[in-house]
């Protein structure tokens, strides 16, 4: 509206320009027409601002701040921070998660006179083991825990390796680095030490996912069988 008012005056000061371009006559329609021009001018200013209207001429639309802190949120929230670290204190961890383990299962186990399914991961017994069943070390095998609901995963403990002897444990191998992935596709990677003691982690930024999946990236080999073992898992809040 304001242009409209600035364009109208221009035009009309224009028209008295023209209307008085020479001469005596002219310099003297000229001056009536500076006048008008002027009076207009001040005329629509008093207007607009008795009627309180902003000028906004070139002036750019700022966001909110409501609306910039909704962005930063949203972008944050597709990069949470997901990482495994060693050494966890037992004595910080929260409720046990295993009344909401479902199942197990993994991209092979190894079959014969004796089997060794995923499922031993889970029996509470440390003295059964999941054996991968491919030739070779298993680099590259894994297995997948999953839960009844998309329960927070905060803290894990491994007991890796054959526990049913210390000969087993020596003869087999045991994981030296494994890559845990959510159900997001998030993955963070961790090494083990090659103990028969319960190893305790850290899962942090796993506030909510329906299962981990566990792969075998690196394994301290055993002395007499390439099958790599994993003993028992452990899951809490």
């Amino acid at each position: 509206m304001f242009l409209e008012y600035i364009i109208y005056a221009a035009a009309l000061g224009i028209i008295y320009l023209i209307w008085g371009r020479s001469g005596a006559e002219g310099r003297r329609k000229r001056k009536i027409s500076i006048v008008i021009f002027t009076f207009t001018l001040a005329f629509v200013l008093c207007v607009l601002i008795e009627s309180g209207t902003k000028f906004e001429i070139g002036n750019p639309t700022l966001k909110g701040q409501d609306q910039v802190d909704e962005e930063i949120s949203y972008e944050a929230a597709e990069d949470i921070y997901f990482a495994v670290e060693a050494g966890a204190d037992k004595a910080n961890f929260g409720e046990s998660l295993k009344d909401f383990i479902s199942d197990c299962d993994a991209t092979s186990y190894l079959s014969g006179k004796k089997d060794y399914p995923p499922q031993n991961l889970i029996d509470g017994d440390k003295k059964t083991s999941w054996q991968e069943g491919v030739d070779g070390l298993g680099e590259g095998e894994s297995f997948c825990i999953y839960f009844s609901d998309a329960v927070p995963v905060r803290h894990f403990a491994i007991s890796n390796g054959n526990h049913s002897s210390k000969e087993a444990y020596q003869k087999n191998c045991r994981v030296k680095i494994f890559t845990v992935i959510d159900e997001q596709g998030r993955a963070a990677q961790f090494t083990l030490e090659d103990t028969t003691k319960t190893q305790y982690f850290d899962l942090v930024g796993c506030e909510g996912t329906n299962y981990l999946t566990f792969v075998i990236e690196e394994v301290y080999e055993g002395d007499k069988y390439e099958d790599t073992c994993v003993a028992e898992m452990y899951f809490y809040q």
